[in-house]
């Protein structure tokens, strides 16, 4: 997997790789041209979040493109409070974290899983890339293939679907459909309707024949809370 991949990666889902719900914005120069940094966000209270995403273990440069970045937006006006500067990488040299601490730029080390991951085109076959780029809904598409980039178990053809597993047992099916993608949970926890109607913009869910419940996902940002609600429910044991 290439290192601009992997941006793309991060750009969709900050809040799986990142930990944080964070929204992509893109940032203009003076003369109109869009900053080269690897990914700008905006967090929850506004300020902007300048992230330089690096393969391998972070370069020493690294501080220094981000402290020109840091700049740049100084010059857009942005006040030193509205900035956040951040490296996601697979590896830090300890002696450089000083140098982090100092110009108040955070580390992520959230990529060593992707890195391992092969290529794009081993990860989606041609049927599935022709079948995602008829899809009207870019967010559910660039989702799935996303998730296919990181080799999730998928089956194409007569349905369209990614499968997520508790342990061995198969929880979640996702397939595509009309609303954008179709979510059947095999098996119910307590409260579980109430508790995925919040991270839902489709509210309509739906208890079904055979201990399913039925959801959608519509957004990029209910494809990211439904992938960080797997990580909870895993850990709280809810099943």
């Amino acid at each position: 997997m290439t290192e601009r991949e992997i941006e793309r990666l991060i750009f969709a889902y900050p809040e799986q790789y990142l930990g944080e719900d964070l929204q992509p914005v893109t940032i203009r120069a003076a003369n109109g041209t869009a900053l080269r940094t690897d990914l700008i966000f905006r967090d929850s209270d506004q300020r902007m979040v300048v992230v330089e995403v690096k393969k391998g273990v972070v370069p020493r440069t690294t501080v220094a493109q981000l402290l020109d970045y840091y700049g740049l937006l100084r010059q857009q006006g942005y006040a030193d409070s509205d900035i956040r500067l951040m490296i996601a990488g697979q590896g830090l040299d300890p002696i450089q974290r000083p140098s982090l601490e100092r110009a108040r730029i955070e580390y992520r080390e959230v990529l060593t899983d992707l890195f391992k991951k092969s290529s794009a085109k081993e990860r989606i076959s041609l049927d599935w890339e022709a079948k995602l780029e008829g899809l009207k809904n870019r967010e559910i598409a660039a989702f799935y293939r996303c998730q296919l980039l990181l080799g999730v178990e998928a089956i194409s053809g007569t349905r369209w679907r990614l499968t997520y597993r508790l342990g061995k047992a198969r929880r979640w099916t996702v397939d595509i459909c009309s609303h954008g993608a179709l979510v059947r949970q095999r098996g119910h926890f307590d409260g579980d309707a109430e508790y995925w109607r919040p991270l839902l913009t489709n509210k309509d869910i739906k208890a079904m024949p055979g201990d399913v419940l039925r959801f959608y996902l519509e957004k990029r940002t209910d494809c990211g809370r439904f992938l960080a609600a797997q990580r909870e429910i895993a850990a709280k044991r809810l099943f």
